[in-house]
């Protein structure tokens, strides 16, 4: 039987999980247009790499506390709602962001933000996979993360055009304010679509937060899923807080480009992301979502370290292009297997665990990233992201390589 392509995925879905996927086409349409703009607006506000990497902490450290919390309410409460409310409070901490000028105002809404943002973060893919049909979750979790890439791609490249457009008009300052507030409300209309949704299938949750912990802890198997995925998450998420949050920077102090062109090298970025993963979801069907998963991992590493060397912007393009393309190439099939692994009960948790602890390697390297740019500039940047990838990704083959495609323990 010829395979389903991920159109036709989503033609056949039902009517909550359209819903779902064209509101995260809202929701990080207007996303990246701040992903591209905001450390050049701090900038504009006389506000240095320390500030930006502080606010980077709040939201990171905010998503870090509340994303386990946040996936044990969804999976015992249900999600809907709270996706809807999640994403209200993050939509309406974007507008603030925009409007405040004070860092410490600044700090506290990135880490309200960090909250809200949490919710759909955690909740969505387990929300997906629980409104879809039997077989049809990793697909549509691949067809979920490919339009995010999609979205995002489109919100760098219009952010970066609009802020060019509007200061012929406006005051440089004033031009990023409109063009993130206007990104924020692309981003709250996202919730127009999260209401009215269905509930997904009915999870039975016999134990509190705190049983389900203990319960985690005495089952050897689960309890060492857990562990793998607490440790490759930190490793992982320390490596890109040091220079994910500060690529808009990268490109704007070192090669002196526009907003524009900035905003078309993210974008371009995230358009080949969303080809990427297409091309991960079919190599696993072939090799594993294992194997598949750590080949676009450690194949991306090289790209990443000549990132702190390659002396042409040209250069620089390309090579941030093929890291990004490869290093996210992987990611359904890491969160699919995430889902597929661990009893149904637990997949919020252990989506949660995940994104918990890259945030907190966010919250840990975004700061520190200004030390080690003083220490050896970029160089010195990329060499520290390359080994703690490298070290993530073997430790998680190690641990992991026993599964199969569907998940199931050879």
């Amino acid at each position: 039987m010829k395979e389903q392509s991920l159109i036709k995925s989503f033609i056949t879905a039902g009517k909550s999980a359209k819903k779902f996927l064209i509101s995260q086409l809202f929701v990080n349409f207007g996303y990246g247009v701040y992903q591209v703009l905001f450390n050049l607006y701090l900038k504009q506000l006389g506000l240095g790499m320390d500030v930006a990497g502080q606010v980077v902490a709040a939201s990171s450290l905010a998503q870090a506390l509340f994303m386990i919390p946040a996936g044990y309410i969804g999976d015992r409460y249900g999600r809907r709602r709270f996706i809807f409310w999640g994403s209200f409070v993050a939509g309406i901490m974007l507008i603030f962001q925009g409007i405040f000028e004070k860092p410490g105002l600044i700090i506290l809404a990135a880490f309200l933000f960090g909250l809200g943002f949490s919710v759909l973060v955690v909740n969505g893919v387990p929300y997906l996979s629980e409104v879809s049909l039997p077989g049809e979750e990793v697909k549509l979790i691949g067809l979920h993360y490919s339009s995010i890439m999609i979205a995002s791609m489109l919100g760098n490249f219009a952010g970066g055009m609009l802020s060019d457009l509007l200061s012929g008009m406006l005051s440089l300052k004033a031009s990023y304010r409109a063009s993130l507030i206007s990104g924020a409300l692309i981003f709250l209309a996202g919730n127009l679509f999260l209401t009215h949704l269905e509930k997904g299938r009915k999870l039975e949750i016999k134990d509190d937060f705190w049983a389900t912990i203990k319960g985690i802890s005495a089952d050897t198997e689960e309890f060492s899923v857990f562990r793998t995925i607490f440790i490759f998450s930190l490793l992982i998420g320390t490596g890109s807080g040091l220079f994910m949050p500060y690529l808009n920077l990268y490109f704007a102090n070192r090669f002196g480009v526009s907003n524009t062109f900035i905003g078309l090298i993210l974008a371009g970025a995230q358009g080949l992301t969303s080809l990427a993963m297409v091309m991960g979801t079919k190599v696993s069907r072939r090799f594993g979502l294992v194997r598949a998963f750590v080949f676009f991992n450690l194949i991306s590493l090289p790209f990443a370290v000549y990132l702190g060397y390659v002396p042409y912007l040209s250069w620089a393009v390309l090579v941030l292009l093929t890291r990004h393309a490869l290093m996210n190439a992987g990611t359904p099939l890491f969160q699919a297997l995430n889902v597929l692994i661990v009893d149904p009960s637990r997949k919020g948790l252990i989506l949660s665990l995940n994104q918990a602890t890259f945030s907190l390697g966010w919250a840990i390297g975004g700061p520190i990233s200004t030390i080690f740019y003083r220490l050896g500039g970029y160089p010195l940047i990329f060499w520290v992201v390359a080994i703690l990838y490298c070290l993530g990704t073997l430790w998680y083959y190690y641990e992991f390589r026993k599964y199969s495609y569907l998940g199931k323990a050879s």
